[in-house]
């Protein structure tokens, strides 16, 4: 029974910890914005197909996606090395 009222013992006491605290002026520090590049090709994406499709429209849909997916995959170790610089 001790092992499991100990856990919920330590919740307590942290948020007890935090009453009376005023967290909202506590602010974040602000690193500078991401690139407006690389925000843009995040929103990028290969619209959703309407209607039944030929078999040449799934190869190109594939193909579509595929691109995207690599055009993600570098976005995404661009905005790695990026947040890595700017520590």
């Amino acid at each position: 029974m001790r092992r499991q009222v100990w856990p919920i013992v330590v919740l307590l006491l942290l948020l007890a910890s935090c009453a009376g605290k005023d967290l909202t002026s506590v602010t974040r520090p602000q690193g500078p914005a991401v690139p407006a590049d690389l925000v843009q090709c995040f929103n990028r994406f290969v619209p959703a197909p309407a209607g039944t499709l030929t078999k040449q429209q799934v190869f190109k849909l594939i193909a579509s996606l595929k691109r995207s997916e690599l055009e993600k995959s570098q976005c995404g170790k661009r905005l790695v090395r990026w947040h890595n610089a700017n520590r």
